[in-house]
């Protein structure tokens, strides 16, 4: 997030209330793969919430900004 924050110019992003969400995020991607598959692919759920904190959630909080 800390990348992120800093390509697309958003401190916003690591403000308490944005981390908090976006850790819930990652928690519950986690969930659905354990309930899907029984197990975890580390790499999926992080490709997976990587993809969402760029393509979702950070264009939700610049949005916010105007």
């Amino acid at each position: 997030m800390v990348k992120l924050k800093r390509d697309q110019n958003l401190p916003e992003l690591l403000e308490a209330e944005n981390t908090v969400i976006a850790n819930n995020k990652l928690l519950l991607l986690k969930q659905d793969q354990i309930e899907q598959f029984g197990s975890v692919d580390y790499d999926a759920v992080l490709g997976e919430w990587k993809n969402w904190t760029r393509e979702v959630f950070a264009k939700r909080i610049a949005g916010r900004k105007k």
